[in-house]
């Protein structure tokens, strides 16, 4: 069995504002809540800062190439557990610098993210 994955964001050219406005209006699914108070906005800034770097990340590091802690949405890939060391789930070769991959990938699939700055308290 394979080990649990963390969502894919959508390409850039994939978004769609009506994807965003569609999830930020339905009841919250795990605790019937609106999102009335819970909207976040996220800013969409340079490529350079963000998507750039994850696309170049062989270039990250000039000792190690970086892109191994980049899958998986930041997590890394699954370390394995072939001498059963670590329990069987949720171990990942996770680089410490991934922090702001790991929030910015998880605040993407926000049930109540929204598009509209003016929404997010």
């Amino acid at each position: 069995a394979g080990m649990p994955r963390l969502e894919p964001l959508l390409r850039k050219n994939e978004r769609k504002d009506e994807k965003f406005e569609k999830n930020a209006t339905q009841e919250d699914k795990k605790g019937g809540k609106s999102c009335e108070g819970r909207y976040i906005y996220v800013a969409e800034i340079p490529s350079r800062f963000n998507e750039d770097m994850l696309k170049h990340c062989n270039l990250l590091n000039k000792w190690e190439d970086m892109c191994q802690y980049l899958v998986n949405m930041g997590l890394g890939s699954d370390l394995g557990n072939p001498q059963r060391v670590f329990s069987n789930k949720g171990w990942f070769t996770t680089n410490q610098f991934s922090l702001e991959v790991l929030f910015h990938n998880r605040m993407k699939q926000y049930d109540c993210l929204t598009n509209d700055s003016s929404k997010a308290a």
